[in-house]
């Protein structure tokens, strides 16, 4: 019973969204940990290997 309700919503929604044009991004952003990708480059290397996990932190120290 329940899926039937269900199956009758989502047809209703879709048929109310056919005549709407989908906006498209041009761009997705780009973000790492919630730094946006300017702040990331602007960002020190120090500061920057804070944000990354442990292998990555580590496999830094080994090649700086």
């Amino acid at each position: 019973m329940v899926c039937l309700r269900f199956f009758s919503r989502a047809q209703s929604e879709e048929e109310a969204l056919v005549g709407v044009p989908r906006k498209k991004n041009p761009y997705k952003k780009f973000s790492y940990r919630g730094v946006d990708l300017e702040g990331l480059l602007e960002m020190k290397n120090d500061k920057l290997v804070t944000l990354f996990n442990a292998r990555i932190r580590r496999r830094c120290v080994f090649v700086m």
